[in-house]
């Protein structure tokens, strides 16, 4: 049962890693709800091992959510290291390079999903800029999640994308409630900045201008965007535009070129090249990978 694991996420975990009573299952609808929905790729539930261990992992066009039921379990994102215990949840955008394992202190009692869809790169694009952790018990979340992911009726895909919209709003409320990253609190002016960015994607921005709309010096203004959010405006800008790009890579045939001016690269070259940078293949490579999956 736990197979489809090493073939599918291309990542070797020995079984002597896992407790037998460890389960994984591919739970992929058919291709016309992937189409439609938010949907689970695949699930399960692990009893790890002290040697368990998933490395420097990305590209995957997935999110994956990990949520410890029992034990500890490490997590390395975004320059990030963070300590998974028994009720905390990590939400991941697994394009990016992340690495989770076991404690070396004990075993890892924990859920994971692997989920994707057409319209979720940007309903999760401002989680995935201001990434943090939650703390609050999804084992019933999880449980009505695998229940609908393993239907095969277009009710349970329904079901299925709206739990994962719910889980997805748990980490969106809980970011807004608090306005925190690592424990701080985002200051107005970055908020205002991150605003700005977003509502104004598609036009040509520089740091000179953002920053005079502000009244801001724009070196205080780098260095408290970076201290708090943990990236300069200029990389904040181009994730946002790729994740809004990979969106519509992967639920339009829109035309490479279109999709660079859409999301407010100044040429398609330049498009190519930072796409090719930060996600490690072209925008035409990464929409043909997406029409692999979707007519598997």
């Amino acid at each position: 049962m736990l197979s489809f694991a090493e073939a599918s996420m291309k990542t070797i975990i020995p079984y002597s890693s896992l407790e037998k009573e460890s389960w994984a299952e591919d739970l992929s609808p058919a291709s016309d709800f992937r189409q439609k929905y938010m949907f689970v790729q695949c699930m399960g539930h692990y009893l790890a091992k002290p040697s368990y261990a998933v490395m420097r992992r990305k590209n995957l066009h997935s999110y994956l959510l990990l949520y410890t039921k029992k034990g500890r379990g490490l997590l390395e994102y975004q320059n990030h290291s963070i300590s998974l215990t028994a009720g905390y949840s990590a939400l991941i955008n697994c394009d990016d390079v992340h690495s989770y394992y076991c404690a070396p202190d004990g075993e890892w009692d924990f859920f994971w999903t692997h989920f994707s869809g057409n319209c979720i790169d940007g309903y999760l694009s401002e989680i995935m800029n201001n990434w943090n952790i939650n703390e609050e018990d999804m084992g019933d979340v999880f449980t009505s999640l695998y229940r609908h992911a393993k239907g095969n009726t277009v009710l349970d895909a329904i079901e299925a994308s709206t739990e994962i919209i719910n889980i997805c709003s748990k980490y969106l409320v809980y970011l807004k409630s608090t306005g925190r990253r690592d424990g701080k609190a985002l200051s107005p002016i970055v908020q205002n900045a991150i605003l700005l960015f977003e509502e104004r994607m598609m036009q040509p921005l520089s740091l000179d201008s953002i920053c005079s709309e502000l009244h801001i010096n724009k070196y205080y203004f780098s260095h408290i965007f970076k201290q708090q959010t943990g990236i300069s405006p200029y990389n904040y800008i181009i994730l946002f535009r790729l994740s809004n790009a990979k969106a519509l890579l992967r639920s339009t045939s829109d035309s490479i070129e279109s999709i660079s001016s859409q999301c407010g690269f100044g040429s398609c070259s330049y498009f190519i090249h930072v796409f090719r940078d930060q996600v490690g293949m072209t925008p035409l490579a990464y929409r043909n990978y997406f029409l692999q999956l979707t007519d598997t």
